[in-house]
């Protein structure tokens, strides 16, 4: 290619050439690399590389050498990103003195933040990153006799002679090895993850944990809590953020479902059908034993669920992150709203989400003092006990206000209509009052300083004989 500007020509054959036609000199200048810019930048490639291989490598056999006394661990591979990410290949665990071992295809670690890799992320000296993920990939675990022994050592009820299945029936539905092998399973497979984010700027922090039983049942909780920085785990200090959302998805496989379901009528000397109401007759009784009562909508969803099998999906959504002090404050009739809970069986919605419950009875529960539990195939389960419950409101003095976030109130603002609602919160000087409306909500704002008389709902529950 040729061209003319003034004095200057310029020839394109490979090289550059720059001849300007008063003068007989050529400048040809071949267009190259420097080959020392990449070396620096292979060799800095590789550094970090091996940084990392390093580290990693370390930490898995200080994992390795610390398990040893228990279990005989072996591993095939390690490889590792330049983005943050780590994966070890072919692990073996096998615990002593048994002689088939739980087997792992990969564990891969990832975050946002390569020299934490490379340093083992100390979070006593440094904030941990702002996200992180870890997934376990192919986790195999035979169901040999041996396995199957093992496991059976820690359940007083099958040593005392269960059948293949039937402390799993008692619970519901469980995952019992020898039912599993029943149901011609001869290994579990299973994918596990758990995950977290932070959103500094808005000081969230949002975390998924879940795992997928292959041909059996797949689970995944996630929770976005407000109020919390990576700073707070440094320092120890996350005590008590508030709930922003949470989601929890359950999926039982169908097929597996109908064949567990007709293994345990099996066991029992049912049918299928008379075995199922009977199981969902007793799990109503159980829980009304630990002071909740589902509503007829619930108790549906529960039927549907066992019948059809399929997913079970929840989710809550309060309209602004609540406290601990808050929930627990909440009761049975503005729990769902305030919450803001939805569920859904196989993608339908559960309109009638109504149930009971008695908080004190619940915390006793927790804290152990419910009694004996089952203890075997041939215990009863405990009967419900009849409770009528009333509700009506009481006048309580304006300054204990806010011992009453969360509950229902009934507020007189000085020559203004009565506000009945549920109290969300107090700020700004303001009580703010979410009261129902056709079709939603809406919020009102009552000035403290006009309130006029405060009451609140007082829920009372008689046992009757």
């Amino acid at each position: 290619m040729q061209t003319n500007a003034g004095k200057w020509k310029i020839r394109w054959s490979g090289t550059e050439v720059l001849r300007k036609e008063d003068d007989t000199l050529d400048m040809r200048r071949p267009y190259k690399i420097p080959i020392i810019f990449l070396l620096v930048v292979a060799g800095a490639f590789l550094l970090v590389k091996g940084l990392m291989y390093l580290r990693v490598k370390s930490m898995v056999d200080d994992f390795v050498q610390q398990a040893s006394d228990s279990a005989e661990v072996t591993y095939s591979g390690i490889s590792t990103e330049l983005t943050g990410g780590a994966s070890v290949e072919g692990i073996r665990i096998r615990p002593l003195p048994l002689e088939q071992a739980v087997e792992i295809d990969r564990v891969h670690f990832t975050s946002d933040d390569p020299w934490a890799l490379i340093t083992g992320g100390d979070w006593r000296e440094d904030p941990p990153p702002e996200q992180m993920k870890f997934a376990l990939y192919g986790v195999r675990v035979a169901l040999d006799d041996q396995l199957i022994e093992a496991m059976e050592a820690q359940q007083p009820a099958v040593q005392a002679g269960a059948a293949a299945g039937e402390t799993a029936c008692l619970d519901g539905f469980n995952i019992d090895p020898r039912m599993l092998r029943e149901l011609g399973f001869d290994e579990l497979l299973m994918d596990a993850h758990m995950a977290y984010q932070f959103d500094v700027p808005d000081e969230r922090l949002n975390a998924t944990v879940g795992f997928d039983l292959m041909h059996i049942e797949s689970a995944e909780m996630s929770v976005e809590l407000s109020g919390v920085v990576p700073q707070d785990v440094q320092q120890q200090r996350l005590t008590a953020p508030s709930l922003a959302s949470a989601e929890m998805r359950v999926e039982v496989s169908r097929n597996f479902g109908e064949r567990y379901m007709e293994l345990c009528a099996k066991l029992a000397g049912k049918e299928p059908e008379a075995y199922r109401d009977a199981l969902l007759d007793r799990m109503q009784q159980e829980l009304a034993s630990t002071g909740v009562t589902l509503g007829a909508g619930l108790r549906q969803a529960m039927a549907d669920l066992y019948t059809e099998w399929g997913e079970l999906r929840i989710r809550m959504r309060p309209a602004e992150p609540l406290g601990p002090m808050q929930m627990l404050q909440m009761g049975p009739q503005n729990i769902v709203d305030t919450l803001g809970i939805s569920l859904r069986v196989n993608d339908r919605p559960v309109t009638d989400l109504s149930f009971d419950f008695d908080m004190q009875e619940l915390l006793r529960q927790a804290q152990g003092g419910a009694g004996a539990q089952q203890e075997g195939p041939g215990s009863a389960a405990p009967q419900p006990k009849r409770v009528r419950i009333t509700r009506h409101y009481e006048r309580v003095p304006l300054g204990s206000l806010e011992d009453h976030i969360g509950a229902s109130v009934k507020i007189k603002p000085v020559g203004q209509p009565l506000r009945s609602g549920q109290l969300v919160a107090i700020t700004a000087g303001e009580a703010q009052i979410r009261q129902l409306a056709h079709g939603g909500s809406f919020t009102s704002h009552v000035p403290l300083r006009e309130i006029e008389s405060l009451e609140v709902q007082v829920v009372e529950r008689q046992t009757l004989d």
